[in-house]
């Protein structure tokens, strides 16, 4: 049977023309294929949009508000550098140096930014023409007071935020220094404050830089401060501060506008001392408050401070009974003007008889202070005149400079009538029992009296004997103990208190004294009352106040013209 399919040359049968016209038009697949791939496409590019212009943006505005608080953390570690130094107690402040940023899918971010805080070489700190009062000006003299200072400075490394600051801290003042040099002030801080200098020797070796936050500690070198005060050495020569710094003149005037003088303060003149230091000048005439301290941050620091020169801190001044006892008290402190701990003290009487001896160890405590006790001897004479050494170190000579002796001055007053000249009116002749007794001794005035506020002292001296009465002839007060400062230098003593009269002063002679006389015992006229008005002194404001003490002598006169003189010791209650 004959195979009727179509063949040619051979070859397989051929496909039909309508099978053949439907394969070339079926493409229902590729549609989706080439959609999907342009959305793809469209996402990657979107993708990449965020990532080369959304994420900087983002990232820079995380960098931004890491810097703000970074600036924070900042103004703590300001101030407890300012808390150490006025209270003596250590300081841990956390510094956010770097940051993060939040995780976003499908997009990249950089590391971390970092930061780096040190600690800056700023230089020399200057006080020039600055007189203490008392023996502290054996050292604080009106010379040149310098101590070496840093300060630190915060350096961001970012990623995106490319006008960061450098945020600054230096002379208790942190700003933020831009480029171009522009500063834009954080914390004003107080090297001047009215009558209060207060400066801050920054010391340490401090370079750490982290993407994390890192701990700084402050440790008090030289603290808590001791106020010193002080005024200019001449006429002409006022105080002035010099500190090294990288702000101009300008900006310096700026933060101490309202301490000028011609809007009430004290600075009269700030100017460039040199091409990285500042001076500032202050008026003549004025007691100044000065504070400076040391502190450290990081490593590298020494934590004791070699001491400088010793000073009366009590007792200096005072009235002992012979054979009576007395303490003194004296401080030792390095070139900050602070307490030195564990310093050897000595101590001699150099002129005057008695014996001293340093009360309990001869070091001096955890405030600087060694406590020696004075024992007089008996004298012959009213009042004998003491000075007692103090210096540091041992036993074996006195120092040639000066600042290191402290001198405390004592009087000696006869006790038992052996140094009395006439004789006595009887009983005790210092504040006797009878005859003419010291019966009060108050402070009056329209005020309070436990401050200098312009009161008197008012003593009152009773008559015990019937049998005669006593005139005053002359009178005199040989010496002043004030409690907490310097004692006058003159006097006047009236009948009522405000009336006027002669100047005294303090420690001259008998002077002759018109008050009015004692009748005997008994009679109207057998108790007086003086009123003394004392000036001169070490405070601005006059006046005696509770706790003072003072020596009168007075000569008096009984009614048959035999004088006598009496001592009264007066404490002013």
């Amino acid at each position: 049977m004959t195979d009727q399919r179509d063949t040619t040359d051979g070859q397989h049968p051929t496909t039909s023309a309508a099978t053949r016209s439907r394969l070339r038009t079926d493409r229902r697949g590729v549609s989706e294929v080439v959609g999907t791939l342009l959305m793809f496409g469209l996402l990657v590019l979107l993708l990449v949009l965020v990532q080369v212009n959304a994420v900087p943006a983002a990232n820079q505005q995380v960098e931004f508000e890491h810097d703000q608080r970074v600036q924070g953390d900042l103004q703590e570690l300001q101030e407890a550098i300012l808390l150490t130094a006025s209270t003596g107690r250590e300081g841990v402040v956390s510094v956010e140096t770097g940051t993060g940023y939040p995780s976003r899918l499908f997009l990249f971010n950089p590391p971390r930014a970092s930061g780096t805080i040190e600690r800056t070489a700023v230089g020399t700190v200057e006080v020039r023409n600055a007189l203490a009062t008392g023996d502290t000006g054996d050292y604080v003299d009106g010379t040149l007071l310098s101590f070496e200072s840093g300060g630190l400075a915060y350096r961001p490394n970012y990623n995106e935020y490319g006008g960061a600051p450098t945020t600054v801290y230096e002379n208790g003042v942190l700003y933020s220094n831009f480029t171009g040099n522009r500063s834009v002030i954080q914390e004003r801080g107080a090297i001047v404050s009215g009558r209060d200098l207060s400066l801050v020797a920054l010391q340490g070796t401090l370079a750490t830089s982290s993407s994390r936050s890192v701990s700084v500690g402050v440790t008090p070198l030289s603290a808590p401060t001791r106020t010193v005060s002080v005024t200019n050495v001449a006429p002409g020569d006022p105080v002035t501060i010099t500190v090294p710094t990288r702000l101009g003149p300008d900006a310096w005037r700026a933060l101490l506008e309202e301490e000028r003088e011609a809007n009430g303060g004290h600075v009269t003149r700030i100017e460039r001392a040199s091409s990285s230091t500042v001076r500032i000048t202050l008026a003549e005439g004025v007691v100044y408050d000065l504070r400076i301290a040391a502190v450290g941050v990081g490593t590298g620091f020494d934590r004791s401070t070699d001491a400088a020169y010793i000073t009366t801190v009590s007792g200096n001044g005072s009235t002992v009974p012979e054979d009576g006892s007395h303490q003194v008290v004296a401080e030792v402190r390095d070139a900050y003007n602070n307490p030195v701990s564990n310093e050897t003290v000595s101590a001699e009487v150099v002129q005057g008889g008695g014996t001293v001896l340093v009360v309990g160890t001869d070091r001096t405590d955890d405030d600087g202070r060694s406590t020696l006790e004075y024992t007089a001897d008996g004298i012959n004479s009213p009042l004998e005149d003491v000075v007692v050494d103090v210096w540091i170190g041992d036993g074996s000579a006195t120092p040639s400079d000066p600042a290191r002796v402290s001198e405390f001055s004592l009087t000696v007053f006869d006790v038992d009538g052996t140094g009395q000249t006439g004789g006595t009116p009887g009983g005790n002749p210092v504040n006797p029992g009878i005859n003419l007794q010291l019966t009060g001794a108050q402070a009056v005035g329209s005020g309070q009296c436990n401050s200098r506020n312009g009161c008197d002292a008012a003593v009152t001296v009773t008559n015990r004997n019937a049998q005669t009465g006593w005139t005053v002839e002359e009178l005199r007060v040989s010496v002043y103990a004030a409690q907490g400062d310097g004692g006058p230098t003159s006097y006047v003593v009236s009948d009522t208190r405000g009336a006027s009269g002669t100047t005294l002063f303090v420690g001259a002679d008998f002077t002759p004294a018109p008050l009015d006389d004692f009748g005997p015992d008994g009679a109207s006229d057998d108790q007086q009352t003086y009123y003394f008005d004392f000036a001169g002194f070490s405070t601005p404001q006059d006046g005696v106040r509770t706790g003072d003490t003072f020596v009168l002598e007075v000569v008096y006169e009984d009614d048959d013209g035999t004088p006598t003189v009496v001592t009264y010791f007066v404490p002013v209650s």
